[in-house]
């Protein structure tokens, strides 16, 4: 069943531009995002069915789905119905939004090491984190107290703080680079709603494209910015990019209207434009000047959503006419599709530079969306990782880098790990992984081990032992 809506009364709220609802179909009209411009908000809550949800961060998915080389992951929730998330930093801690137990309100949360963290409000009921950067550092919006408005904010070190307005009532913060600069929406004491940089505690106004309304959505640690505007006369939406204090058109795909929303810090931008003849938006890569159609998963429509450093692509698409959204990940001029949580639909919003994707997912049943995370690798079971693990330990013997008693050491850690996972314990065999990764990490703060040799054992330990306790 679907929930009850419920309206946000903002100030003199603007709706959402006709563009952004046609733009955004999975969005708007299935409920996985709601609330995106501000003032538009008006509420979905996912579509659940709550005799048939399961506990919190009970969900994982240990096999690989149909790609064959994929593992999707079930972040879990607040303790409510649903959650979504929409970034992912270096260090693979991911935000979103989260239903909070019993489902009286949704809050922004921060999700690490398998815990899921209440960020709080800024007073009011609902509060939605956008992007996280790798100082850990969070952005998004709330509700203020009363509900009577929206407020841009940034939260760090366990403490949400309200960003300053550019004169309107309310504001929303969409990203943040490793400098703390960050970009969002903000209304004006005109009623307008413009793009905005907040740094150093001074806000900045980045203007349009000579219409009403712009919002920014990306930033490197360049200080390039990437967002839409409004063109002269409301005539259209165009994705833009400012730098040094301009805003520039990137155009289009041969429609009316585009939208940038990811760029990478080699100044690669993502997002989704119209083809020829307004027929249906298309994921799209700007650079250099040039925008390039990434294409489909096989059907008509898709958006780009995020981009790391290695210019691989997070997004969403379509494999045929009126089928469900799926998330996918393009790189090097393929577009693969990373299934679902069982359910019909997935989207993808973040992406590190680890190549970690994370986003939303339908549960088996489309009984519950839930934040999700897919890896990409050649181990797509925990027994195979179990293996990988074991053959980097035993290749560090073979090359005399560890004695017998340090390869034994770690090998029957791993052994007896693998073991426990065939008989289903999974929280036992997570708590050896652990160990294993202390004990590598002690060979590499003794010396034994360079960080080199020791940092790929410990990072795929910490994700396996991640997956088996429903990280």
């Amino acid at each position: 069943m679907k929930s009850a809506r419920a309206r946000c009364d903002v100030e003199k709220a603007k709706p959402i531009p006709c563009f952004f609802k046609r733009l955004f179909p999975a969005w708007v009209a299935r409920g996985f995002l709601m609330s995106l411009a501000v003032g538009a908000c008006e509420q979905v809550e996912s579509p659940v069915a709550p005799d048939e949800l399961r506990t919190p961060g009970a969900q994982l998915d240990l096999t690989a789905d149909a790609t064959g080389n994929v593992t999707v992951i079930d972040l879990g929730t607040l303790g409510g119905l649903g959650s979504e998330a929409f970034d992912i930093n270096d260090a693979g801690q991911v935000v979103g939004r989260s239903s909070t137990a019993g489902n009286p309100a949704t809050h922004a949360f921060l999700w690490q090491n398998g815990t899921m963290t209440d960020l709080g409000t800024l007073g009011g009921s609902y509060s939605q984190a956008f992007a996280i950067n790798d100082a850990g550092q969070v952005v998004g919006y709330s509700y203020t107290t009363g509900n009577l408005a929206t407020g841009a904010f940034l939260w760090q070190n366990g403490t949400m703080s309200a960003l300053e307005t550019l004169g309107g009532s309310s504001g929303a913060a969409y990203g943040i680079n490793d400098a703390g600069q960050i970009v969002g929406v903000s209304t004006t004491a005109g009623d307008e709603a413009h793009a905005s940089l907040w740094q150093n505690g001074t806000m900045t106004d980045l203007g349009t494209l000579g219409g009403s309304y712009s919002e920014a959505w990306g930033i490197n640690n360049a200080g390039q910015i990437v967002g839409y505007s409004n063109t002269a006369g409301n005539a259209a939406f165009r994705a833009f990019l400012w730098q040094n204090g301009t805003m520039t058109d990137l155009g289009t795909l041969g429609g009316s209207s585009s939208l940038a929303y990811g760029i990478n810090d080699a100044g690669q931008i993502v997002g989704s434009s119209y083809i020829a003849g307004n027929a249906a938006p298309h994921a799209f890569l700007w650079q250099n000047g040039t925008m390039t159609d990434l294409g489909t998963l096989g059907g008509p429509s898709g958006e780009a959503l995020g981009i790391n450093d290695a210019s691989q692509v997070a997004g969403y698409g379509s494999a045929a006419s009126n089928a469900p959204y799926h998330a996918f990940l393009w790189q090097s001029g393929t577009m693969t599709d990373l299934g679902t949580l069982g359910g019909s639909s997935s989207l993808a919003f973040g992406i590190n530079d680890a190549g970690q994707v994370v986003g939303s997912s339908y549960t088996a049943g489309d009984a519950a969306v839930r934040a999700a995370m897919w890896i990409l690798g050649p181990a797509t079971t925990p027994q195979e990782a179990i293996a990988d693990l074991m053959a980097q330990v035993q290749a560090l013997a073979d090359q005399g880098v560890l004695d017998n008693g340090e390869v034994n050491s770690l090998l029957a850690k791993l052994q007896a790990a693998a073991k426990l996972i065939d008989r289903g314990a999974y929280e036992p065999a997570a708590n050896l992984l652990a160990a294993f990764v202390n004990e590598v990490t002690a060979l590499v703060q003794s010396g034994r081990l360079t960080t080199a040799q020791g940092q790929p054992l410990i990072d795929a330990g910490q994700e396996l032992a991640r997956q088996l306790t429903g990280a």
